[in-house]
């Protein structure tokens, strides 16, 4: 008996991990969410991220200097104000993911089951649905990569140096992820805009405390962090997010895709130097199943529907500094010649375009957990 139940345990346990995302089936309706929804899903998030982030800061001011978390960096280390957010809102089911699955935000075809019948990737496990956030289709899951991988990949950073080496080590590292069990290995698709996302993560945890307006300041003469400005995911979500646009595969690709790119080969220049540019058009996509079983499903929808969804969109995210290693090779391949990536200045790699027209402000007094009379209006 109780070696049928670790077989069982074996079995189930890379399924409660497979969970996918379904951005078309509503992909429609959820493009024309109301702007009561799309504000709600918004701010909900934003206060959760707030109130957990100052939580934080005040813990590490009563128990350590902040002084110390510079040295950390220096010494190659992850500061603790880094793996505290990792913590508190993170995991391997991202506590803020599941914050927003369970009431915060309004989610269509969402089915987690691991029980459900044949879904669009023809696979039998449960899908998450998907949300409107800030005029983007993503699911839950995105905000999870966003804390939890960008944060295992500024540990890369941090631990190799914060060369151009490094952050070519944590482009790897994300790609590597989605070719394992946050991916292929588990669910059998493989999410450019898990990497997308991931990406994003990595610009916020260097944000915090770097380039011309970082999130956090250390006083020299208390020793202690302060907040400069609020958190809002509004400065960071968009299209790359959004896997009805950003189109996922359902086999390994090399990062970036193409020739000369073999991981052993990171560290060497002429290598390195190749693929600093690449030529998206040359890229052949294989056919498989998976794919054939959702491009059926997709012609199947009214009106018929194709991935990517939308080009103009794909153009926009193509357009991005690095995209080769965030977008997907469906999406560059028909509107970029060639994909760039100029690591030279990381402060310019991870700026952060903050939102000028949010009107985000947080609310001490107001903070989502002291209200329960918004549990109707977030089940659909």
């Amino acid at each position: 008996m109780k070696g049928s139940f670790i077989i069982l345990i074996i079995l189930i346990g890379p399924l409660s991990r497979s969970w996918e995302t379904d951005n078309f089936t509503s992909r429609r309706k959820i493009l024309k969410a109301s702007d009561e929804e799309k504000t709600s899903n918004l701010y909900n998030l934003n206060d959760e991220m707030n109130k957990k982030i100052r939580s934080i800061i005040e813990n590490i001011n009563e128990n350590y200097s902040c002084k110390e978390d510079m040295k950390r960096i220096e010494n190659g280390d992850i500061p603790r104000i880094y793996s505290h957010i990792d913590d508190v809102l993170g995991g391997t089911h991202a506590k803020i993911e599941e914050f927003a699955e369970e009431g915060a935000a309004v989610l269509y075809d969402h089915d987690r089951s691991w029980l459900a019948t044949e879904n669009i990737y023809s696979k039998n496990y449960g899908l998450q649905g998907s949300l409107n956030l800030n005029g983007h289709v993503i699911g839950p899951d995105k905000l999870g990569h966003f804390v939890d991988q960008g944060f295992d990949l500024m540990q890369v950073m941090i631990e190799e140096g914060m060369t151009k080496e490094a952050f070519l080590l944590s482009m790897q590292e994300s790609n590597d992820l989605e070719d394992g069990w946050y991916g292929l290995a588990a669910s059998g698709v493989k999410s450019y805009g898990d990497m997308a996302a991931n990406f994003s993560g990595l610009s916020f945890y260097y944000g915090l405390l770097n380039g011309d307006n970082p999130q956090l300041s250390c006083d020299p003469k208390t020793n202690k962090y302060s907040l400069n400005y609020d958190f809002d995911w509004s400065d960071y979500v968009n299209d790359s997010w959004d896997e009805g646009v950003n189109c996922s595969f359902f086999y390994a690709v090399e990062n970036p895709f193409g020739k000369n790119t073999e991981p052993k080969d990171i560290m060497n220049h002429n290598n390195r130097r190749r693929r600093m540019q690449i030529h998206p058009t040359s890229f052949k996509i294989q056919s498989t199943d998976e794919e054939k079983h959702l491009s059926k499903y997709l012609e199947g929808l009214e009106p018929p529907m194709s991935c990517p969804a939308e080009m103009n969109k794909c153009m926009e995210i193509s357009s991005s500094n690095c995209a080769n290693y965030f977008i997907s090779p469906k999406c560059l391949m028909n509107v970029a010649k060639s994909a760039k990536c100029d690591s030279s200045n990381f402060d310019n790699l991870f700026k952060v375009s903050r939102n000028s027209d949010s009107t985000y402000k947080y609310n001490r007094d107001n903070i989502y957990e002291e209200s329960n009379d918004k549990s109707s209006f977030f089940n659909k």
